[in-house]
C-alpha cells in the first residue's frame, strides 16, 4: 500500500512505511518542483517494471549485458485525444537478434505492463477526520 500526504502545496510525500519519494507539480503549474510529477511517477513505474523483469530474465539465461536503459513516454493523439505509453529499451551488451527478439517479448510480461493493458477498475472511498 502506498500512502500520500498532501499538505499546503502540490508536494506530497508518498510512502510504503520504509521508503519515501516525492510528488510534486512544476513551479510553472504553482507546485515547487521538489519531486517528480505524478505522470513521471506512472512512466518510471513502467519503466523500472520493465527493467527489472528483463534483468531477471537476463540473470535466469546468464546473457552477458552490463546495462538495460528503459525510456517510457506518454503520448498524446492531439487529433483523438487519446493517450498511450511508449517504451524505448536499449540493452548493452553482446546479444544477438533472436535474443533481442525474446527479451522484448519478455518486456512486455512486466506487472506492471501488464495491469495497464488491461481495462483497470477504481475503487473510491472518502472519510472526514
Amino acid at each position: 500500500m502506498i500512502k500520500a500526504l498532501t499538505r499546503n502545496t502540490f508536494q506530497t510525500e508518498l510512502t510504503n512505511g520504509k521508503h519515501h519519494i516525492l510528488a510534486d507539480e512544476p513551479i510553472s503549474a504553482n507546485g515547487t518542483d521538489l519531486g517528480l510529477k505524478p505522470q513521471e511517477l506512472l512512466e518510471a513505474s513502467l519503466a523500472s517494471c520493465t527493467s527489472i523483469t528483463i534483468r531477471m530474465y537476463l540473470n535466469l539465461k546468464a546473457w552477458a549485458v552490463s546495462e538495460i536503459h528503459v525510456n517510457v513516454t506518454t503520448i498524446l493523439n492531439l487529433d483523438t485525444q487519446e493517450k498511450s505509453l511508449r517504451k524505448e529499451i536499449e540493452i548493452h551488451g553482446n546479444i544477438d537478434k533472436k535474443q533481442l527478439a525474446q527479451i522484448l517479448l519478455v518486456a512486455s510480461k512486466c506487472p506492471i505492463h501488464i495491469l495497464l493493458e488491461k481495462n483497470i477498475t477504481i475503487t473510491s472511498s472518502i472519510s472526514i477526520i
